[in-house]
């Protein structure tokens, strides 16, 4: 039943109807995603003349992932009388084998121009191509693809698929391999061997010391000695300390 009355309201869009923004506004409601039932509930308030109809425009337009559509299905152009009569053929033709298309015509460049009046447009312009002409179109492209796959050589002989696979490898550029890189790469495996710098403490001097790694430790108060100079004095008083007890 709704299925029914909403192809009712699309063929009678352009007129006045309150009832067809209640229902539609219901469908919306019931199918968030249904994007064509979206696009013809704000076509029928700007039928309707309703007075929110720019503030449900503007919340609407928001959740249509292409609002070009939307523009010329509030502002559709006027093509001649022999290409709507065409359009119209093709499109009742359509609806009775797929139910579900809703085909909406192309997209304006942005929302700000949804209200834009285009009134001045040609009123012979041509009606585009429907998703249901580009299909048969395709499908006819894609019949031709198949008579293409049987080539024909330039002595009129029928080629093989091993012939056309010989033929590639003797036509299809070849790959150079990159030059190799001759600058010299730094050796990134050697800053693993460097301590970091919050290790360098006298605690860990003391922590090696302990583990009997007096050299660690040694090369920990150097750098302490370094680092402070200050406290150089101690720090080389440590390192022979260390050095008389580990004998080295």
């Amino acid at each position: 039943m709704e299925k029914e009355k909403f192809y009712s309201y699309l063929d009678t869009s352009d007129k006045k109807n309150p009832e067809a923004s209640t229902f539609l506004e219901s469908i919306v409601s019931n199918y968030p995603y249904f994007e064509p039932a979206r696009a013809l509930y704000l076509k029928s308030l700007k039928v309707n003349e309703s007075s929110n109809f720019e503030e449900l425009l503007y919340q609407n337009a928001a959740l249509l992932s292409d609002r070009r559509r939307l523009f010329f299905v509030l502002n559709p152009i006027k093509a001649s009388k022999s290409a709507i009569s065409t359009a119209s053929q093709n499109e009742s033709n359509h609806r009775k084998e797929n139910d579900s298309s809703f085909v909406l015509i192309e997209d304006i460049q942005s929302t700000n121009g949804l209200l834009d009046d285009i009134s001045d447009m040609s009123k012979d312009q041509d009606v585009p191509i429907s998703g249901y002409e580009l299909l048969e179109i395709s499908d006819m492209e894609g019949s031709n693809d198949k008579n293409r796959l049987a080539e024909i050589d330039g002595n009129g002989k029928e080629l093989t698929n091993d012939d056309l696979i010989e033929q590639f490898i003797k036509t299809a550029p070849r790959l150079k391999p990159p030059s190799m890189i001759q600058d010299e790469q730094e050796d990134i495996s050697l800053k693993s061997l460097e301590e970091p710098e919050d290790l360098i403490t006298e605690p860990i001097a003391k922590i090696y010391l302990s583990q009997g790694f007096a050299d660690k430790a040694i090369s920990i108060y150097e750098k302490l000695s370094l680092k402070y100079p200050e406290k150089s004095s101690y720090f080389a008083g440590q390192i022979q300390e260390i050095k008389k007890q580990s004998s080295i």
